[in-house]
């Protein structure tokens, strides 16, 4: 014979458990979202600075170096 109040128990638990797991994968959704924000932020930033340093490099290059 099963074990109503077991069965019963034992859904309520594992009911549990999956509210509990899917409010983690939606809280790691969010900080994959704002990681991906701040990582496009720096590259551009990185851009920038690289393309800086590519024109004050040209610059130099085309002056004549001091003796």
């Amino acid at each position: 014979m099963i074990d109503l109040g077991a069965v019963r128990q034992e859904l309520e638990e594992l009911r549990a458990r999956a509210r509990e797991l899917e409010e983690e994968i939606a809280r790691l959704d969010r900080e994959i979202t704002r990681l991906k924000m701040e990582r496009s932020l720096l590259k551009a930033e990185l851009n920038r600075v690289l393309r800086r340093v590519r024109e004050l490099e040209e610059m130099l290059d085309r002056v004549p170096e001091d003796r």
